[in-house]
């Protein structure tokens, strides 16, 4: 009698660790599910599917080229930050709260942001003193 108790137990515990797996195996492959399509219903819905204007920057020793871009207020700009030079750079702009990341030399940084207002922006870098040895470019904004 022991014995069959034994058989029975082991059994039991058997059939409960693979249906463990099974339901591990369902739970993992429910969760790798991607749900892109809560973005684009909540585009369509706000309405907001403008594209991005994209503008590139690129930075070096001491300087940004272009120094100078016009946006249009409201309008939604994808800024690419390019460091051409040969030490860390980056991208900032104080009256957005826009950063890079630090750039190292032949990489890039992309930032998204929405101009308000009808002032001009001073973007620069914020490494060391290379805004005061003159790296600094502003972004006037038109109506």
């Amino acid at each position: 009698m022991n014995r069959n108790l034994l058989f029975g137990l082991g059994a039991f515990l058997a059939v409960a660790v693979v249906g463990f797996f099974i339901v591990q195996k369902s739970i993992s492959t429910t969760n790798t599910m991607p749900v892109p399509v809560l973005n684009a219903e909540k585009e369509a819905a706000t309405g907001d599917v403008t594209p991005a204007r994209e503008i590139t920057v690129t930075g070096s020793e001491y300087s940004f080229n272009p120094a100078s871009i016009s946006v249009k207020a409201g309008e939604k700009i994808r800024l690419t930050f390019v460091n051409s030079g040969n030490t860390l750079h980056n991208l900032l702009i104080d009256e957005l709260d826009i950063k890079t990341s630090m750039v190292a030399p032949g990489k890039s940084d992309t930032v998204e942001f929405t101009v308000e207002g009808d002032s001009t922006l001073t973007f620069y870098c914020g490494v060391g003193n290379h805004r005061d040895l003159g790296m600094e470019g502003e972004i006037k904004l038109e109506q």
